[in-house]
């Protein structure tokens, strides 16, 4: 109760424009921290009789801030059942069978396969335009010849698309289940992140940044 007299006490004499500000920001200091309670994905699980735990990383927090928490907890936030969904349903797929890069572009080029003339199922996040659909049967192309490759398209263009596009198809079409290490500017992760989530929501992206600790869980 003090400090809230003294906040009232600092308010009552500040100018209009300095209290919107001070509004403004407390807002933004209640958003964040309604984001950190938010889940961001689910790391691991552990069960231990009736009690499941699992290992939580929260939204706007490094992954050296992951936390134990437990489902019934994680079952009482936003979206801590669909966040549970997809870990389960990630660790399904590490059952699947998967096959190397060379043992495929080996079957590959002894099959003769043919391009694409129309959008892989797999691919979610809308309509492949047709010279991206063109520049993904490139990349294909490139890929089975085991030869670098750079997409020189103008910006806006949907180099990104076209990208993920291609992981895609290497882990639906060809069961090649990675890892797929993505570099790109640290100022455009969020972007990768969000196409990799529409287009191939099947894909486990990982952002592999932060520090020592941080990264080490990645791992």
């Amino acid at each position: 109760m003090k400090r809230v007299d003294e906040l009232a006490y600092q308010m009552s004499h500040l100018s209009p424009e300095e209290q919107e500000l001070i509004n403004v920001e407390r807002q933004m200091q209640e958003e964040l921290m309604a984001d950190h309670m938010c889940v961001e994905r689910i790391i691991d699980e552990f069960i231990d009789g009736e009690e499941t735990k699992y290992l939580v990383k929260w939204k706007g927090l490094p992954y050296s801030e992951i936390t134990w928490e437990l489902k019934e907890t994680l079952l009482n936030t936003t979206n801590g059942v669909e966040s549970i969904d997809e870990f389960q349903a990630r660790e399904a797929r590490l059952l699947e069978p998967t096959k190397t890069p060379e043992q495929q572009r080996k079957s590959f080029l002894m099959k003769g396969h043919r391009a694409l003339t129309s959008q892989p199922a797999f691919l979610t996040g809308g309509e492949l335009r047709d010279y991206q659909l063109a520049g993904l049967n490139w990349l294909i192309y490139s890929w089975s010849q085991d030869h670098n490759t750079i997409l020189a398209d103008e910006m806006g263009l949907g180099k990104t698309i076209q990208c993920v596009s291609l992981v895609a198809y290497l882990a639906q079409t060809l069961s090649i289940m990675g890892p797929f290490l993505v570099i790109v500017p640290l100022s455009t992760v969020h972007n990768w992140v969000k196409e990799f989530a529409k287009w191939a929501p099947q894909c486990n992206t990982v952002v592999y940044v932060g520090d020592g600790v941080s990264r080490g869980v990645c791992r």
